[in-house]
C-alpha cells in the first residue's frame, strides 16, 4: 500500500509537468517492494494473525460463535486500517520520506520487534496448544508408577511439549521439508499410540 501510494504520487507530479524519468519510478518501486513486503508480512502475518488466532480460538472452544466473528471483523479492519494508512502515508511523503525510513535503520527495529513479539506469540501458542502425555506406568505388587505425573511432570511440566517443539525447530534447522516434518509427527503419534507409549 505504501508503494502504491508513493507510485501515484510520482506520477501525479509526473503529469504536472514535473521531469520524473519512467525508468526511476519502475527501479523505485521494484526495488522497495521486498524490504516494505518483509515488514508487512512480519508484523500482519507473523504477529497479528496469530495474535488474533490465539484469542479468538481460545473464545470458540469455550462454544461460542463470537470468536470466529470477531476474528472476521476484526481482521477485515486491521487490514482495511494498515493499508489505507500505509497508502496515505506513502502519497504524502513521497519516495524521499521512505528511503529515509530505510537508510536510518527503522526497518531493522521494526523487523527485530516483530521477530521478538512473534517468537513471544508462538510461545503462547505452544504451551497452548501441543499436548503429548505418556501412558507408560510401572506396575509393582504395591503402587503404580506413573512416568508423566510423577516423573515428568514432578522434572518439569510440560516437559514432553517443550522438547518434541525443540526437535521439530531442530528439523527445521537442518532443512527437513515441512511436509516431512508432518509425516515424521504423524508415523511417531500412530506408533507411540499403538505400542501404548503415548497416550
Amino acid at each position: 500500500s505504501c508503494i502504491i501510494g508513493m507510485i501515484i504520487a510520482l506520477e501525479e507530479q509526473k503529469a504536472k509537468g514535473k521531469e520524473i524519468p519512467n525508468e526511476f519510478i519502475t527501479s523505485l518501486k521494484t526495488s522497495l517492494m521486498g524490504p516494505l513486503s518483509g515488514v508487512g508480512d512480519t508484523i500482519f502475518q507473523g504477529v497479528l494473525i496469530p495474535i488474533l488466532l490465539a484469542i479468538c480460538i481460545d473464545l470458540t472452544l469455550k462454544g461460542t460463535i463470537w470468536g470466529a466473528i470477531i476474528y472476521a471483523v476484526s481482521i477485515i479492519a486491521i487490514a482495511w486500517g494498515m493499508s489505507y494508512a500505509n497508502f496515505m502515508f506513502g502519497y504524502r511523503a513521497g519516495a524521499d520520506a521512505i528511503m529515509d525510513f530505510l537508510e536510518k535503520g527503522i526497518l531493522n527495529k521494526v523487523l527485530k520487534g516483530a521477530e521478538i513479539m512473534g517468537c513471544m506469540v508462538m510461545g503462547g501458542l505452544i504451551s497452548n496448544y501441543v499436548k503429548m502425555h505418556v501412558a507408560l506406568q510401572i506396575v509393582s505388587s504395591t503402587t503404580t508408577f506413573s512416568v508423566q505425573e510423577q516423573f515428568l511432570d514432578a522434572v518439569m511440566p510440560n516437559i514432553l511439549p517443550f522438547g518434541f517443539t525443540m526437535l521439530v525447530y531442530y528439523l527445521m534447522k537442518k532443512g527437513f521439508s515441512s511436509l516431512k516434518i508432518i509425516g515424521f509427527i504423524v508415523i511417531m503419534g500412530i506408533l507411540g499410540g499403538a505400542l501404548g507409549i503415548l497416550g
